[in-house]
């Protein structure tokens, strides 16, 4: 079963979260998962982001995933890749023009975090298939 989401909250509203989904459906990549945080625009440089994204990478750490891709839009050059980066995260290529926002083109960085023991070993136990 995929970790439970990270919320932050200030004030009583929420002011960010943080989730992991199946990187992909098909089960050679059941033991990889990728992240997505989102931060609320007048909360931004408070710390937020960098809690929930340590939180989460523990809970996914304690499971049994391997590996953690963040899909990064506009090419990976705001704030979200200096997070990841602050987290260990490694560029892993780039996807040109495959996103449509706000009226332009928009590129997509993609990074990965090795969890645990990454591909050193060979995984104890499946992990849990992509639908659940």
């Amino acid at each position: 079963m995929l970790p439970h989401p990270c919320l932050a909250e200030c004030d009583g509203r929420v002011a960010g979260y943080a989730y992991a989904t199946p990187y992909r459906p098909r089960s050679a990549y059941r033991h990889t998962i990728e992240d997505s945080i989102y931060i609320d625009d007048a909360q931004r440089g408070r710390g937020i982001g960098s809690a929930l994204l340590a939180a989460l990478i523990a809970r996914c750490e304690a499971g049994p995933w391997r590996q953690m891709i963040a899909v990064i839009a506009d090419g990976g050059t705001g704030g979200s890749t200096s997070l990841h980066r602050a987290f260990g995260f490694e560029p892993a290529g780039t996807l040109k023009a495959v996103g449509f926002k706000h009226g332009r083109w928009i590129d997509t960085a993609l990074l990965q975090r090795t969890l645990g023991d990454g591909a050193r070993t060979q995984p104890a136990s499946p992990a849990p298939a992509a639908s659940r």
